[in-house]
């Protein structure tokens, strides 16, 4: 299964889960920011764990705030081109 279908599953089982919540409305938005808050989540354990345990210095000269930003900027345009461009997001709650 390739990673992209992995993503768009998990995508629509958070949807899911969101509608199911007492308040239905924007959805989709809740789920996207669900991910969203998995994937920094994710990035930031990465970044403790290179502090930490392979000794790199990241807090110097703003490193962590400008591949933070980068990597907040990545996901965003990620999730806009797989998601939200013509509504794809609706295709893939069907397909499941």
């Amino acid at each position: 299964m390739p990673i992209k279908d992995i993503y768009a599953y998990i995508f629509y089982k958070l949807y899911k889960f969101s509608e199911a919540a007492p308040s239905k409305w924007w959805s989709d938005w809740k789920a996207t920011i669900a991910m969203m808050a998995l994937e920094v989540w994710v990035a930031v354990s990465f970044f403790i764990y290179i502090d930490v345990h392979a000794n790199k210095e990241l807090h110097s000269d703003g490193v962590i705030a400008l591949v933070g930003g980068i990597i907040i900027g990545v996901l965003v345009l990620y999730k806009y081109l797989m998601f939200y461009r013509n509504d794809r997001w609706k295709l893939y709650v069907e397909e499941f």
